[in-house]
């Protein structure tokens, strides 16, 4: 999912243990995405202030 008016994207996972996580990815200038930041745990996904 994009952030509104930026270049950032979110991307919400499951590993195979059923912990939740997400991914912060940054899209380049090459179209290609970079990841900036991943987190993951067993207490569901919270919510974190992300700079775009």
């Amino acid at each position: 999912m994009q952030l509104d008016g930026s270049k950032s994207n979110i991307a919400l996972f499951q590993l195979e243990n059923d912990d939740l996580g997400y991914a912060h990815l940054i899209k380049r200038l090459n179209g290609k995405f970079k990841m900036e930041h991943s987190e993951h745990g067993t207490n569901g996904i919270s919510y974190e202030e992300i700079k775009t």
